[in-house]
């Protein structure tokens, strides 16, 4: 196991440039390794869900959205409506 640590901005960095490239197994591989080190950073958790509707697999992403929803409140717009319906 390589014992490297990357700040968030260097590991969205990487991440962006695979995919730029359209490296997407990097570029998810990349973006596994940075939430292991920064499992809170919400536009880490975004980016692993692009790359998985990118590569054809929506359905994982939308468990990954609903539950970023349940646990971090991403879906406030939802809540709002629905308090005002």
């Amino acid at each position: 196991q390589d014992s490297s640590f990357f700040d968030l901005y260097e590991y969205e960095f990487i991440v962006d440039h695979y995919i730029e490239q359209l490296r997407f197994k990097e570029a998810i591989s990349a973006v596994r390794r940075a939430m292991l080190q920064h499992p809170y950073a919400s536009s880490l958790k975004i980016r692993y869900v692009q790359l998985l509707i990118e590569t054809g697999k929506p359905a994982r992403a939308l468990g990954i959205i609903r539950r970023m929803g349940e646990s971090e409140g991403i879906n406030y717009e939802y809540y709002l409506a629905k308090g005002v319906a």
